[in-house]
This record gives structure tokens, C-alpha cells and sequence, in this order.
């Protein structure tokens, strides 16, 4: 059986819906919307909003244990997949996505379109793909963990602004860590010594919705990678955002991108540290693959191609 292969199952009936309190209004329609198909095609539906990460993981534990469920689905973004994920590693009950928090890479990854009818098609009869997680200082992550710009990002957001205007939220963060000095890292990639100015660890080929930051990546597959910036100078990491938003990182000076198992960046003074779009306090910073995988309800497959151009126009 390969990496990606789905796992069968019949029409499923029973989910467990785990939401995030926190969540702006901003696809709140979607979300109804969805409740509404799934209704509308004779699912049974168990809500429960959460607050935090360990809320997730916990209710999915939980949905684990009592077996009454034939999948939990995290209603959210980035974070609530990671909670909920993170409490069915290891096990067989898949996971579902409703895509409505403010990035939503993993709905990216997978080529999942926000349309209600579609979503709740999916979650009822779509195949279980294996999903490979890994480990940050201890804690499951599925997507990227980063130390340097996007940490000092993700640190300085305002989570109620986010809420409140999306993605515009993280105009001003970016502002303040681009004029912020460029900290020194020293990351050891399974024994090898490199430096960096900033080093994002990733199991993805997405970054920040529909950039492209790694194409050889999938969460289907084991395989970490990663990505050594380098800039001599704030102008230079300029343009290696620009590089990231136009999907020709691979072309950048200065940046290197390298597959590996084990992965310790360590720096003189404290930097901060992001997994899956949240805080997680700073370096040293340790990244292990998970032994352990999530199962997570797709689409049919779509070609790279087509897929791309579907997060461009639901990212519009």
C-alpha cells in the first residue's frame, strides 16, 4: 500500500464537529452551510465549541474512546486541525476539515474547495488518507514550524483583530519583524551544522493559504524538509517573501532547502517559535517526525495544477 493510499469505508452518518469558539464571522456562512448539507443528507451531528488547542485535542479523545462516532471534524483553521489531530494520532477515526479559519493550508494541501455541498460529499463518503504528522519540542504539529520572521509574526498578531478583518491582521506584525534585526541561528539538520537567519521546519508544500514555500513536500508523505533563509540584509528577506508569494523560492539566493529527520536550531538570545500559525514560546526549538499519523477525509484527487488554481480563487 503506498504513503497516500485511501483508506475505504462506507457512507459515514455520525460526526463529531469540534468548532472554534474564537473564530471570526468571516466564513461563519460556509460553516451553517455545511451543517445544513450534512443535514439534508441524513447526517447525525454533535457540536462542540472549544477554546484552545487542548480543548480539541481532548473532545477528540474523547469522540476516540466513546466510539460512537464514524469521524470528528475540526471546524476551524490551522490550530483547531492540529488540536483535533492531534487527539486522534494513532488512531482510526478519520479526521474532516470545514475550512473557515484564516489560512487554512491544510484545505490548500489537499485540494478542498469551500462549497458546502462538496465539503459535506466529502466528509460522508470521501476516501481517509493517511496524514504524517511530526513533533516540536514534544508538542504535534502537521504543517510547519517556524523560528525567526514568521515567529516574530505570529508573536507580535493581534488574535482579536484577526478575528475581527482576517488576513489584514497580520499587516502590521510583518511591518514590525521586517525592521527588526535579523536573529543568528545555528540548526543542526541529523548531525550536519548550518546557519540561518530564519528556518521554517515544514511537512508541507504550502505556506500561508496558497504560496507555494516547499513543492517537493506532502503531508502524505513522511519526508521533512527544511528551508534555510539567509539574507545578508532586510532588503534581501524582502525579496524572499516576494520569491515566496510568487512560488519561485526555489530561484532565491541564499535559501536552501534540505530533507532530513531531526532537526535542532538553537540561538545566542531567545527567538520566537510557531507552530501552525500559533505561538509556541522560543528557541531552542527540536523537530522530529511522529511516528504516529491522523487519517484525514479528502477530495477525489486533483492534479497539482488544478489544485493550485483552486486555492487561488477560494484565497480571492
Amino acid at each position: 500500500m503506498s504513503l497516500a493510499t485511501a483508506v475505504d469505508s462506507d457512507v459515514r452518518r455520525r460526526f463529531l464537529i469540534i468548532h472554534n469558539a474564537n473564530a471570526g464571522m468571516a466564513r461563519q456562512g460556509l460553516f451553517r452551510a455545511v451543517l445544513d448539507a450534512l443535514d439534508q443528507r441524513g447526517a447525525h451531528i454533535v457540536l462542540h465549541a472549544a477554546d484552545s488547542v487542548e480543548a480539541d485535542t481532548r473532545l477528540a479523545r474523547d469522540a476516540v474512546a466513546s466510539g460512537g462516532y464514524d469521524a470528528v471534524v475540526a471546524a476551524g483553521g490551522d490550530s483547531t486541525i492540529r488540536g483535533v489531530g492531534s487527539g486522534l494520532l494513532g488512531t482510526s477515526l478519520p479526521m474532516g476539515l470545514i475550512p473557515v479559519g484564516t489560512g487554512n493550508v491544510m484545505a490548500a494541501e489537499i485540494g478542498l474547495r469551500r462549497r458546502a455541498g462538496d465539503i459535506a460529499e466529502h466528509l460522508m463518503t470521501g476516501p481517509a488518507r493517511p496524514v504524517y504528522g511530526a513533533l516540536a519540542n514534544g508538542e504535534p504539529f502537521f504543517l510547519m514550524a517556524g523560528a525567526g520572521f514568521d515567529g516574530a509574526v505570529i508573536t507580535a498578531l493581534n488574535s482579536s483583530l484577526k478575528r475581527c478583518i482576517g488576513k489584514s491582521a497580520y499587516a502590521a506584525p510583518i511591518v514590525t519583524s521586517m525592521i527588526e534585526p535579523l536573529p543568528h541561528l545555528t540548526v543542526d539538520v541529523d548531525g550536519r551544522e548550518h546557519q540561518a537567519r530564519w528556518a521554517i521546519v515544514t511537512n508541507a508544500r504550502s505556506y500561508a493559504g496558497s504560496f507555494v514555500l516547499s513543492p517537493g513536500s506532502s503531508v502524505h508523505s513522511p519526508e521533512l524538509t527544511i528551508i534555510l533563509f539567509q539574507p545578508r540584509s532586510r532588503a534581501e528577506l524582502l525579496a524572499q517573501l516576494v520569491r515566496i508569494a510568487s512560488g519561485t523560492l526555489g530561484l532565491s539566493p541564499r535559501v536552501a532547502l534540505i530533507e532530513g529527520r531531526k532537526f535542532t536550531i538553537r540561538s545566542d538570545t531567545p527567538v520566537p517559535v510557531q507552530i501552525d500559525g500559533e505561538r509556541l514560546g522560543t528557541t531552542p526549538l527540536v523537530v522530529e517526525r511522529e511516528s504516529r499519523q491522523i487519517y484525514l477525509l479528502t477530495p477525489p484527487e486533483v492534479p497539482q495544477k488544478g489544485r493550485e488554481e483552486m486555492a487561488l480563487k477560494d484565497a480571492a
